[in-house]
């Protein structure tokens, strides 16, 4: 057996081989995304509404708040002090930040609740 497969072994200096190798240059059966699938995914970032997906920006706003949630609203106009506020609210209600990553909080369902209770 293996030093790898005990349970008490250290994984410090163990080569792992995978089980297939590469594809190699020349072999046609792996092909890359199409340049244009590439440009229609970034165009789809870039347009898209999904909260789900974060720019940079937005990451940044929200690990501000996750860090400081008593700080003021950022903005000079209405419309910036009102999404700088939204996001303040989205960010403390739906996300946690763990060892400087942003998280959406587990949520749990009724159903099971209820289920795992009765």
């Amino acid at each position: 057996m293996s030093q790898v497969r005990l349970f008490g072994s250290s994984l410090v200096g163990r080569v792992y081989i995978p089980s297939s190798p590469p594809p190699q240059a020349n072999d046609h059966s792996v092909k890359a995304f199409l340049a244009s699938m590439d440009l229609e995914f970034r165009l789809m970032l870039k347009e898209t509404r999904n909260c789900s997906i974060f720019n940079q920006e937005k990451k940044a706003t929200y690990r501000r708040w996750l860090e400081n949630p008593d700080s003021p609203v950022k903005g000079n106009t209405l419309d910036k002090l009102n999404k700088d506020c939204n996001n303040q609210q989205s960010a403390l209600k739906e996300f946690q930040l763990n060892q400087g990553c942003i998280y959406h909080k587990a949520k749990q369902s009724l159903r099971d609740y209820l289920e795992r209770t009765l």
